[in-house]
C-alpha cells in the first residue's frame, strides 16, 4: 500500500465527440469507487475535459479503469467512436493546481514516464517519488580550491599555441 501522506493524482483527459453523457457516467463512477479519494479539479480543454482525481493507490484506480471500460464500450456503440483518454499519475501530498497539472503532462509526453509523471503500465511506488521530492541541488556547483600546482592556471594554460599565433 502506498504511503498514506502521499496521494494517487491522476489528470485524465478525454477527447471525443459527444462526451457529456460519458463524462457525467465516468464522473459518478469514480465517486462510487474505494479509494477514489475525491475530484481536485474539472475543466473543459479545446475537445475534451481534463478531470483531476486523488485515489488512495493504483490498485484503487486500476479497480475504477475496469469498471469503467463497460462506460466506453457503451460511448462507441452511440457515437461510432471510442473517445481518447491520456492519463497521467504522479504522487503528490495535495491537491495540485492547474499549473502543476499541464507541467506532469508535459513531462509525460516529453520525457517519458519517471518518478515525476508516470502511467498505470509504468507505475512508480510513492518511495521513489518521495526520494525525488529531496531538495533539489543547487542550480550554482559551488567552487572547488584547485588542487595544488594547478592555481590560477586556466585550463588552456601550458598548451602550447600554434604557431601562426606566436
Amino acid at each position: 500500500m502506498a504511503d498514506q501522506s502521499l496521494f494517487l493524482a491522476e489528470s485524465r483527459v478525454i477527447r471525443g465527440d459527444r462526451l457529456e453523457p460519458l463524462v457525467a457516467a465516468v464522473r459518478a463512477r469514480a465517486r462510487s469507487t474505494g479509494g477514489h479519494i475525491g475530484e481536485v479539479d474539472f475543466s473543459r480543454t479545446g475537445d475534451g475535459v481534463r478531470i483531476v482525481s486523488l485515489w488512495r493507490d493504483p490498485a484503487a484506480l486500476r479497480s475504477f479503469v475496469e469498471r469503467t471500460h463497460a462506460l466506453l464500450v457503451a460511448h462507441r456503440d452511440r457515437t461510432g467512436a471510442f473517445p481518447r483518454v491520456e492519463r497521467t499519475l504522479w504522487w503528490s501530498a495535495r491537491g495540485p493546481g492547474a499549473e502543476e497539472v499541464r507541467g506532469r503532462e508535459e513531462h509525460l509526453r516529453t520525457r517519458g514516464p519517471g518518478p515525476a509523471a508516470f502511467t498505470l503500465a509504468s507505475p512508480v511506488p510513492a518511495a521513489a517519488s518521495a526520494r525525488r521530492a529531496a531538495p533539489a541541488p543547487s542550480p550554482r556547483p559551488e567552487r572547488r580550491p584547485a588542487p595544488a600546482g594547478r592555481r590560477g592556471r586556466t585550463p588552456a594554460a601550458g598548451r602550447a599555441r600554434p604557431a601562426a599565433a606566436r
